[in-house]
């Protein structure tokens, strides 16, 4: 379990994030030892910055930070509570000039209000109606009787319309909003179309027709069949009669003497018998077969004729009750087409019949040729019926649809017609279109005194969005934030007895009988605390650097269990140059107090499994008393998971120097300091400059010993005749748990000085002055 930190992230150039240096790993536990000035804030403010969304971050650096405007967070210490008490009474005195300012705007908007029962006593004064309001309640009184107006007009005139019954054109539930509706869309027919749809209303569904088609006759062919006969002449034989001689009409008479008169019979036109001889005479003269035979083909032709004009006789008109009345006068106009199509038929079949009829009558001169007429066919009238039946059997399917049309154009057409009235409707009646006009205008009106009452009401209240100064949202923004400030002021200034309690007995049981935080209360209800030392009430900032940065320690240490700051992230609890006091008997409790929380015995401060500790100091005492003793190792499992393995505390925990602007790792006992020699010097300059004088003489003792050891030099030579120095050494060096000894009054710099003196008394001047040199 291991956090990866971006040392890129500094602020300032303080770390070296070149050469592969930009990242270190922090384990779950990390111990690290860095000379004053070497970067050890600005690592918590990168670890801040880097992981303040995914851990909750925790660190501790001092009275300054935790007792901020001498405040340890919710526990107010001696004249912070008159700050606060001053701090409520001034915002008590804003919040009340706010009220006053709200409930005159107030007022003003509350008069500008449709639903206020004006005249009723508001702050002892009788609210009035703001002449806006006026005006706008005398504007909805003109327009509520326009509208009455109106819509008086157009329930009447949809009862008219639902009455209709010649024809019935509205259904049975028509009301005022359908007549309405009517009204957007209405439109007026002419006579014709008006006439129309009340034809298609009274319809009664017809039969379906079939085609209806009119041969035409072919007339060229007839005309040309005729002009064939007419222009036909009898060939005349090589036979001379001379009373007959070349005369065509005196051949004509013989041709019809030998038709009518027979052998023995007398002549019907000069009355004397007639010859076998004559006859003979005439037959030579006369070719009978050619005449027969062209008489044969005009008898065909003129049947022929006769029967057309019998088709054309049997060519009757459309019959008008087979069509819906809508279709009656285009049947009209083409039964007329019909008649005259008929007759111009008629006329010159018959002109040809007297043609031939005149043929007839001349077999041996031609007669004059037909000429073409102008065309006649029924072609065209035979479109239109079929037209005219396609529409009628169309009419026959839809015809529900088609009256149901007719029923809405007629209805859209009364309903225009009812808008134009004026005073045939009522009195004074200026038609729809005018009073639905002023009725709009009216509208606009209202709407427009509306929307000057809203701007009104909007510039009073404020925008809910960054209001204007001035305005009622402002002032209760201003209200509610004062509100929150005096909330913020009664939270922050207080706390629960049981975190006094528990920092209490601490300081109990650290020797510090004089430090007790006492509950006080104002008139206020807030919370806060007092010191109490003896029997008297000191002010907070009395207390020592010691006391204040052991009270702030212990502080920080039950926040970490506190349930209002408790989320589900994992912590990192980071504690920087926690042992910074002038009292050497507080170390003992700060290490105790650390060791315990990274050992897991403080579970609702600090889980093992999840969450990060890491120590930062300058003091190499507390940097080799506070990390876990010896070289101890503990069975873990396997990292490739099989079995478990042997580690000791260099590879479970994470150990640091920071030395020229990098983080060195401590791998192994030889690493660190406490496996040399130099490490004790160090160790006694810290200790010396923290002004802890027990522990100065428990490192002396330690140099003393490992100097011997290593040149083998017996402790009675080394102390000669200073045996009281020795006896001090190992009387004030007992176990980092025992605090009451005192170094017998002496000062930091008179044990320097008697340190020095021995290793001068053993020639070890130089020794001496080498290793204090690099201390300092």
């Amino acid at each position: 379990m291991t956090i990866r930190v971006d040392l890129s992230n500094q602020e300032y150039s303080i770390f070296d994030v070149e050469n592969n240096n930009r990242f270190v790993e922090f384990k779950s536990k990390n111990f690290i030892f860095g000379k004053n000035g070497r970067g050890k804030s600005t690592l918590c403010e990168i670890i801040t910055k880097q992981f303040e969304n995914e851990y909750d971050v925790r660190v501790f650096n001092g009275f300054d930070n935790i007792l901020e405007d001498e405040r340890l967070n919710a526990v107010v210490l001696g004249k912070e509570n008159i700050k606060a008490n001053k701090d409520l009474k001034k915002v008590e005195l804003e919040l009340s000039e706010l009220a006053m300012n709200e409930q005159k705007l107030s007022r003003e908007l509350n008069s500008l209000g449709d639903e206020i029962t004006f005249g009723e006593v508001m702050s002892d004064i009788p609210l009035e109606r703001h002449p806006l309001l006026k005006t706008k309640q005398s504007l909805n009184s003109s327009l509520s009787k326009q509208k009455n107006e109106v819509d008086t007009f157009l329930t009447k005139k949809a009862k008219q319309i639902k009455e209709l019954d010649t024809p019935r054109v509205a259904k049975p539930t028509y009301f005022k909003n359908d007549f309405l509706k009517d009204v957007s869309v209405c439109n007026t027919l002419d006579e014709i179309e008006k006439e129309r749809h009340e034809n298609i209303l009274i319809e009664k569904t017809k039969g379906v027709l079939s085609p209806y088609i009119i041969n035409d006759i072919e007339v060229d062919t007839v005309i040309n069949r005729v002009n064939h006969i007419l222009q036909y002449i009898v060939e005349e034989k090589d036979y001379f009669i001379k009373e007959i001689n070349y005369d065509s009409q005196k051949k004509e008479f013989a041709q019809m003497g030998l038709k009518i008169h027979e052998v023995g019979e007398n002549c019907s036109f000069c009355g004397n018998e007639i010859k076998e001889e004559r006859l003979e005479e005439l037959r030579s003269l006369i070719s009978v077969d050619k005449i027969k035979s062209n008489e044969m083909e005009l008898d065909t032709q003129y049947k022929n004729i006769e029967k057309l004009e019998e088709e054309l006789r049997t060519v009757q008109p459309l019959r008008k009750d087979n069509f819906y009345t809508l279709f009656h006068e285009d049947i009209s106009k083409v039964n007329d087409e019909i008649e005259i199509t008929k007759k111009r038929y008629e006329s010159l079949l018959s002109m040809l019949k007297n043609k031939l009829n005149e043929k007839s009558r001349s077999s041996f001169e031609p007669v004059s040729l037909v000429e073409s007429s102008e065309p006649i066919s029924f072609i065209e009238i035979n479109t239109k019926v079929k037209v005219l039946i396609e529409k009628n059997n169309a009419l026959t399917e839809n015809l529900t649809e088609e009256q149901e049309e007719a029923k809405n154009k007629l209805r859209l057409h009364y309903v225009a017609t009812l808008l134009k009235e004026k005073s045939e409707y009522k009195k004074d009646w200026k038609g729809y279109e005018i009073e639905k006009y002023e009725l709009s205008g009216l509208e606009k009106k209202v709407a427009e005194i509306t929307e000057k009452i809203e701007m009104k009401k909007v510039e009073i209240k404020g925008e809910k969005i960054n209001p204007a100064p001035g305005t009622i949202n402002y002032i209760q923004n201003q209200i509610s934030s004062k509100e929150i400030l005096k909330k913020e002021i009664i939270k922050q200034t207080k706390n629960t007895s049981q975190l006094v309690d528990i920092i209490n007995d601490k300081l109990k049981r650290a020797g510090k009988n004089e430090l007790e935080l006492i509950l006080q209360k104002d008139e206020h209800e807030v919370e806060h605390y007092q010191i109490k030392d003896g029997d008297d009430t000191r002010p907070i900032d009395k207390l020592s650097t010691g006391e204040k940065n052991i009270i702030a320690f212990l502080y920080f240490l039950e926040s970490l269990s506190d349930l209002e700051r408790r989320t589900n992230k994992p912590k990192i609890v980071i504690f920087d140059d926690p042992m910074n006091s002038n009292d050497d008997t507080m170390q003992y409790l700060i290490i105790a107090e650390i060791q315990k929380l990274y050992r897991n015995n403080y579970q609702d401060k600090f889980n093992n499994g999840k969450d990060y500790f890491i120590c930062l100091t300058h003091n190499v005492h507390f940097y080799l008393n506070v990390q876990p003793y010896g070289n101890f190792k503990k069975l873990v499992r396997a990292e490739d998971g099989d079995g478990k393995e042997e580690k000791d505390k260099y590879q479970l925990h994470g150990f640091y120097r920071i030395e020229q602007r990098n983080f060195k790792p401590i791998n192994s006992e030889k690493e660190d300091f406490n496996t040399h020699y130099a490490c004790l010097w160090l160790e006694l300059g810290s200790l010396y400059s923290a002004n802890l004088v027990n522990s100065m003489l428990n490192s002396m003792r330690r140099i003393i010993e490992t100097y011997l050891k290593f040149n083998q030099i017996s402790a009675d030579s080394f102390y000669k005749n200073n045996e009281q120095h020795k006896k001090l050494f190992d009387v004030n060096s007992h176990s980092i748990d025992d605090h009451s000894m005192e170094a017998l009054g002496k000062e930091k710099e008179e044990l320097v000085e008697i340190f020095e003196n021995l290793f001068i008394e053993n020639g070890a001047a130089s020794h001496f002055r080498n290793h204090w040199k690099k201390t300092c």
